[in-house]
């Protein structure tokens, strides 16, 4: 299953890169009440990145989430990836973009290994402890709606 959401994921990234467009972050988020997607600008600043990565650690927290696909265009290299990270299993695949004529490679996967903690750690483990700080921003966040940079939807079949 893991591999299938990653092709759905790559297949989705090469239409976008086909119509021209720069492939957004995207996170596909499993959770008990179905399926979420979050677009994440991520700005020059490291810092930044950071936060945004722990807002999106935080919708997952709020959203129970059981596992995630995380789908984005590499510019070195010129490529675009696909991890689904599940508790029991982390697998992802590249394919380089040939850009005349417009073209993709061969999927490459690869294993937990040659992903970094960062994405690894965005998905909450099975029991955790929030505080009051913690559910105040939740709420801000998601109940109240805004994020700067970052945008959600819940996915329709």
């Amino acid at each position: 299953m893991n591999r299938a959401m990653v092709l759905e994921e790559l297949e989705f990234s090469q239409r976008v890169v086909r119509e021209g467009h720069e492939v957004v972050p995207r996170f596909r988020v499993l959770a008990p009440d179905g399926e979420h997607t979050i677009m994440v600008q991520f700005p020059d600043d490291l810092e930044a990145c950071m936060e945004r990565l722990q807002v999106v650690r935080a919708f997952m927290v709020w959203k129970a989430a059981t596992g995630f696909v995380h789908s984005a265009e590499l510019f070195e290299p010129d490529a675009i990836t696909a991890c689904a990270v599940m508790r029991d299993d982390v697998t992802g695949g590249l394919q380089c973009i040939r850009r005349k004529p417009l073209g993709f490679g061969e999927v490459e996967w690869f294993d937990r290994k040659s992903v970094g903690d960062d994405i690894l750690q965005l998905l909450p483990p099975r029991m955790m402890t929030l505080d009051r700080r913690d559910l105040e921003f939740i709420d801000k966040a998601f109940e109240e709606g805004g994020v700067s940079g970052i945008s959600w939807v819940r996915r329709v079949n």
